[in-house]
């Protein structure tokens, strides 16, 4: 049987890390919030509904042990900048 993946996304919003726009808000995430995954994802991503910004740290990926499983720093993916992505190594099971 295949252990369920546990991540926790943490976006710092505080101090300006990833400075949304007055008006942006959070509207989707991949993996979905709170979604339990038979096997880790290599990315995640966030969407707003505006443009933000990003420095490097502003978007971790946490495991069940709140050990920081981010790779690299984050990104906006295609250019999107609506979207935040960081990258997450294959997790031990």
């Amino acid at each position: 049987m295949a252990a369920t993946v546990a991540l926790t996304v943490v976006a710092l919003l505080a101090f300006g890390t990833l400075a949304a726009s007055a008006h942006a808000r959070f509207d989707s995430s991949t993996p979905a919030a709170g979604a339990e995954l038979q096997t880790p994802p290599a990315r995640v991503t966030i969407r707003f509904d505006d443009d933000i910004e990003i420095s490097p740290g502003s978007l971790r990926v946490l495991d069940a042990s709140e050990t920081n499983r981010t790779t690299g720093t984050p990104y906006h993916p295609n250019g999107n900048s609506h979207d935040a992505e960081v990258r997450v190594p294959p997790l031990p099971r």
